[in-house]
């Protein structure tokens, strides 16, 4: 429990961990900037610069629609066009369950062309810091069009050039096609991974002509988002696509096994008698959406928003990114990692009877040793003497996904934090919902 023992170390607890951050923003060189640039997509042009002279570049494709025989794998890089893009309007949202949201923020939940990336820029020159948003929604939502997710006011505010993009989502993205196709599909449950890292590549190629520095990149995200983003420190050389990590409520070791994997799979395709990537293939995106929400059906939300995580898939993430880490795959990564306190009460707003919940209810943690669990719920009521049962499990199981991943992460990067020539800060923060 080393994590807990370095928890109730301090006064307070370090929610906010800074490893190794030096973001420099530079001078920008003021310029007339154009709404037009070339790019390996072809001529994009954009829209206007607004009243503070940010330019938005919308819905640009950054690799080819994955439909037909390329649905279940990897992104295809986009073909150039010969023709102007333009790139004036929001791509739809990657195929996904809608749960309620609004098609005017989204767009069409069932479209399997998604693959597009977003750019706003207070500058076509200076060479500015590029900040990439990979948004949440456990892997099976979510979009870079909504609108919290504009990031015109981010680019003006920093000077810096701001990048969304859209990745393929739930049994599109992160669902192990290869228990069916074999080896042909073996990368199938990181394909969302992999979209990501095709929308880095076109970054690194073409940003600069948006005013941007290919060699200053930093991703951002939260959620499913941090988990992603977690998951890419363990890949090869991550530097080769981005130089720093801002991570947010999401660590790596909420990775999948590629066993787990498989189960997850198995279990979908088998409650849908499916028996061939064929089927598959035949199935309208609506088809594969009700066969996913189907498997989904017997699990909490707790559970069925962590099915679609990452997988080491022996490829691309040859082993758990938290090991990985230890190893020194990010040491050339500077990192952020942040939580806030009580973070699993936001379940409390999609679903009150979560206040009633128990350990037992509880991933992750009725996993753990019995004497494990008593430990920790003797702990955690003795400090939350008048809080409701069902609270104080929810702090358990935020503490051991959240609090816990973020400082072991932390942990295994520091020491080459501590190595790097560059600067070093570490920060104490805190933030407290314990009104909600």
């Amino acid at each position: 429990m080393k994590a807990f023992n370095l928890v109730e170390a301090g006064a307070r607890v370090c929610l906010l961990a800074l490893i190794a951050i030096c973001i420099p923003f530079g001078d920008v060189v003021r310029a007339e900037a154009t709404n037009s640039t070339d790019t390996t997509s072809g001529p994009v042009v954009g829209l206007p610069a607004d009243a503070k002279g940010v330019r938005a570049f919308l819905g640009i494709p950054y690799a080819e629609p994955p439909t037909g025989e390329r649905r279940f794998r990897p992104p295809a890089p986009v073909k150039r066009s010969s023709t102007p893009i333009e790139a004036t309007h929001f791509g739809n949202a990657c195929a996904q369950r809608s749960d309620g949201e609004d098609p005017a923020e989204f767009g069409s939940f069932v479209d399997e062309n998604c693959l597009t990336l977003n750019v706003w820029s207070p500058s076509d020159r200076g060479h500015l810091p590029v900040m990439v948003w990979i948004h949440g929604g456990g892997n099976s939502q979510g979009s870079s069009r909504e609108p919290a997710y504009n990031g015109a006011r981010l680019a003006a505010r920093g000077k810096v050039v701001v990048v969304s993009l859209n990745y393929r989502l739930g049994i599109f993205g992160f669902v192990d096609i290869s228990v069916l196709g074999g080896p042909r599909y073996k990368e199938s449950c990181n394909d969302g991974l992999l979209d990501q890292l095709e929308a880095l590549r076109w970054v690194k190629e073409n940003i600069a002509g948006f005013g941007g520095d290919p060699g200053n990149v930093t991703v951002f995200g939260n959620s499913a988002g941090g988990v992603d983003i977690s998951a890419l420190l363990a890949m090869r050389s991550p530097e080769h696509f981005f130089h720093r990590a801002i991570i947010q409520s999401g660590f790596a070791g909420s990775v999948k096994s590629l066993a787990a994997a498989r189960r997850f799979s198995g279990d979908i395709f088998g409650r849908a008698h499916v028996k061939s990537v064929a089927q598959l293939l035949a199935m309208t995106p609506e088809a594969l959406l009700a066969m996913q929400a189907e498997a989904l059906k017997a699990m909490s939300e707790l559970e069925s928003d962590g099915s679609f995580q990452a997988s080491v898939d022996g490829t691309l993430l040859k082993e758990f990114p938290i090991d990985a880490i230890r190893k020194g795959s990010a040491k050339e990564i500077d990192l952020l990692l942040g939580t806030t306190a009580n973070e699993l009460r936001l379940y409390l707003t999609w679903n009150p009877e979560w206040k009633e919940a128990h350990l037992d209810d509880l991933p992750i943690v009725r996993d753990l040793p019995e004497t494990t669990r008593n430990q920790l719920w003797n702990i955690y009521r003795k400090a939350r003497p008048n809080m409701a049962d069902g609270l104080v499990t929810l702090d358990i199981l935020g503490d051991v996904v959240f609090r816990a991943g973020e400082l072991r992460m932390a942990e295994e990067q520091l020491p080459f934090a501590i190595q790097s020539p560059g600067c070093l800060a570490v920060r104490s923060l805190s933030t407290d919902l314990s009104d909600w």
